[in-house]
């Protein structure tokens, strides 16, 4: 294995990928296309026709459009490398690219995890509070608030990143996974990475427990209420509204 050290931080010349070991690139390989070509093209289309079409400029359809932004820039950060690996028949991925991916792909996820979170809320101001909806969801509010989860999460995972780089690979550069995952990497290290278990710890518990659990109290809320309501057409009324 080829070294480049700068004091007693020692980096790898390049990670090796282990998860698809015995896969049978042949069949995944046309399975991935077909989703990366059905996942870009489609969100492309959810995209355009939201920014085209005016009616669709609602705080509801600004949280759709991330998603699918989202749903694009993750796309394309996890499977077309994990279909070079299949193409060139290389599990072969540089220090740098492997950070490079690592960041991506957790901005994207990120990102993705906290729109559904701000799908949920706006449901249940929709459905909970309908006559108070308007005042308090609009497209300022949320232009705000997107450009806030963006950055926000941006800085945590470029943080994150940043500090991969304190940490000495000098006994492995095996990556036990189909990416440059940050927890697979966190393992590999023969230096203190306390900081960066510290870290990781705060970034599960922002992205991988809170927005489960915030996403399950609005629909609890939403249940809730379409429960008081006590005709069936009633509740159909209450889920149809601002959907269109």
């Amino acid at each position: 294995m080829t070294l480049s050290q700068n004091i007693s931080i020692v980096h790898p010349e390049y990670f090796f990928i282990t998860g698809l070991t015995g896969t049978p690139y042949n069949t995944y390989y046309t399975f991935l296309f077909i989703i990366y070509f059905i996942t870009v093209i489609g969100n492309s289309i959810v995209l355009l026709i939201i920014a085209l079409d005016r009616s669709l400029h609602s705080p509801m359809y600004i949280g759709v459009f991330n998603l699918a932004l989202a749903d694009i820039g993750e796309t394309n950060a996890l499977i077309p490398n994990v279909m070079k690996i299949f193409l060139f028949d290389s599990q072969y991925v540089s220090y740098n690219a492997c950070l490079a991916n690592m960041f991506f792909v957790n901005v994207f996820i990120t990102v993705q995890t906290y729109t559904l979170v701000v799908l949920a809320f706006d449901r249940f101001i929709a459905i909970c509070f309908p006559l108070r909806y308007h005042a308090i969801v609009n497209n300022t509010l949320m232009s705000i608030v997107f450009s806030v989860i963006w950055a926000f999460n941006t800085c945590i995972v470029t943080l994150s990143t940043s500090l991969m780089t304190r940490l000495s690979f000098c006994n492995s550069n095996v990556v036990e996974s189909w990416y440059c995952d940050y927890g697979t990497l966190l393992r590999l290290p023969c230096n203190d990475n306390s900081i960066n278990k510290l870290l990781a710890t705060l970034i599960q518990a922002l992205f991988i427990i809170a927005p489960p659990f915030i996403i399950v109290l609005s629909y609890v809320g939403i249940f809730l209420a379409l429960c008081k309501i006590t005709t069936w057409e009633g509740r159909l009324k209450a889920l149809k509204k601002d959907l269109y």
